[in-house]
């Protein structure tokens, strides 16, 4: 028997490859723009983390220095006065015998910032009209801080000592009406660990509003130079930045070549901002490579098809016009793509609105799938009876009694009840810097909150809560896939609500 194949005419080819070409591309763009900004957040958090553990670890250098000074407060203040208890006390300050600290002194001065005594080791030299200049600064900093001021009473000044670049801390003393100081090396106010830092990476401390340059590191190396001076004189031209600190700006015009990340915290008398920069290359360029991978795959699916479809869109035949029948046919098997994806969990749920599925099932596995996606420790999710004006707890994860019960008595400080009275989505990005934080949310442990009404027109059915442990901002992405996974949710309450009752059975 003469057995013989009719390929697919070249208008019809080239039809299928024009919109089979177009639907891949457009779903290249969508994929590779949502793998960009989940790649950006995750930097972005590990970044966030990284300058919190910098922070701390200045923090606890800076109070072991105002450790030193009380203690060597109470040992003038418990003794009779004699030089023998000021030379100890002298001494303690001056943290003799720790490990890393060779360059240091301490200092006694009276109202008027003169230096009545000092003690010295690691090869300091005596107080020079520079250092003499700094006492008096920092004094006249402490005297124009009102008593009892938030950020403690203390003072930092930054400069050289004989070519050694110190900072050079303040602090009154309560037995008299002098003040205390101590000399610290500036490259041993903050330790950086083993892979925190790549070649490229600087980190910096400036004093507000002046920026004064506190700290300065690029990579291993230390930058003395810059310390004491104006941000703009010298560490900005090194690093390449032009003003301090526009965080948004540096990071639009540098593209993912580089990523600028902040955070200010006060300390005595003054503002500190802490900046890292971070250089982007490394992640830029495999970022690239899983795109150029992705694209070479979706072209060679692309060709397939393509292919498939020019020898088996005409069909095949048998002798003289006998069809094949159909079932005989081969469908051009693909693979899926991965089940973990925002997109294929938004059809699982889309389906599942289409099947008809129970509310509560929809709106569990919803929630559930949202916190995946944004990684929250947390989250609650409830419908609203506005007759009630209370909240019906359907699913929630890692909340305690105390925090759950709450929200069901309806407390109008939460934010879960501030998105259902305004109807629109509320977000705390850090809840350690809203000053009228429910003691509800604060006694949880919550460090954010996202909340998303669900809202059916203009009526809310319900919402869904997700919970950090660490300050959390959500992207303009991430919002968008909850906020439709949510009004999935309010379509199936509202479906739900317009059902009618069922007849009896007779």
């Amino acid at each position: 028997m003469k057995i013989f194949s009719r390929i697919a005419s070249p208008r019809r080819l080239l039809i299928f490859s024009l919109l089979s070409g177009l639907a891949l591309a457009a779903v290249f763009f969508v994929l590779s723009q949502n793998l960009q900004e989940a790649r950006q957040a995750s930097l972005q958090a590990a970044d966030q983390r990284l300058l919190q553990v910098f922070q701390s670890r200045l923090e606890a250098r800076i109070r072991l220095a105002l450790s030193r000074i009380q203690g060597a407060e109470l040992l003038i203040a418990s003794t009779p006065p004699s030089s023998r208890s000021a030379t100890k006390a002298l001494e303690f300050a001056m943290n003799r015998g720790d490990p890393g600290k060779s360059h240091s002194a301490a200092v006694v001065l009276d109202e008027r910032a003169r230096i009545l005594a000092s003690r010295r080791q690691g090869g300091v030299p005596p107080p020079g009209r520079a250092e003499k200049r700094s006492w008096s600064q920092a004094v006249a900093a402490l005297r124009s801080k009102k008593k009892g001021a938030p950020g403690g009473r203390y003072h930092i000044e930054a400069g050289s000592i004989e070519g050694v670049s110190a900072l050079l801390i303040a602090a009154p003393s309560p037995s008299t009406k002098g003040y205390w100081g101590v000399v610290l090396t500036a490259e041993n106010l903050m330790s950086v660990g083993r892979g925190e830092f790549a070649s490229g990476d600087s980190v910096f401390v400036l004093s507000e509003p002046e920026q004064t340059v506190i700290y300065a590191r690029m990579g291993s190396g230390f930058i003395h130079k810059a310390i004491g001076l104006p941000f703009d004189k010298g560490l900005g031209p090194r690093l390449d930045i032009l003003a301090c600190c526009d965080v948004a700006a540096f990071n639009t015009v540098h593209e993912g070549k580089r990523r600028m990340i902040q955070l200010t915290f006060s300390g005595g008398t003054r503002e500190f901002r802490l900046v890292r920069v971070a250089a982007g290359e490394a992640e830029a360029a495999a970022l690239g490579r899983i795109e150029r991978r992705f694209a070479s795959g979706l072209f060679i699916g692309w060709a397939v098809l393509a292919v498939a479809f020019a020898l088996l869109g005409g069909g095949v035949r048998r002798g003289r016009g006998e069809a094949i029948p159909r079932k005989e046919i081969k469908k051009e098997t693909y693979e899926a793509p991965p089940s973990n994806t925002p997109f294929e969990a938004l059809s699982r749920i889309c389906e599942a609105v289409a099947r008809g599925d129970h509310f509560r099932d929809i709106i569990s596995d919803g929630i559930a799938e949202a916190a995946g996606y944004l990684g929250a420790d947390r989250y609650f999710s409830a419908v609203y009876d506005d007759d009630l004006d209370q909240l019906f707890e359907i699913s929630c994860a890692n909340l305690g009694d105390t925090f759950r019960a709450a929200i069901a008595i309806g407390s109008g400080e939460l934010p879960e009840h501030i998105a259902v009275k305004e109807r629109d989505f509320v977000e705390v990005p850090a809840v350690i810097d809203w000053d009228e934080a429910p003691e509800a949310l604060k006694n949880e442990g919550i460090a954010a909150v996202a909340v998303f009404p669900m809202r059916a027109g203009d009526k809310v059915v319900g919402l869904m809560a997700f919970y950090f442990d660490e300050p959390r901002e959500l992207q303009a992405a991430e919002a968008d896939i909850c906020g439709f996974i949510a009004l999935l949710g309010a379509s199936a309450v509202a479906r739900a609500l317009a059902l009618p009752e069922s007849l009896p059975e007779i």
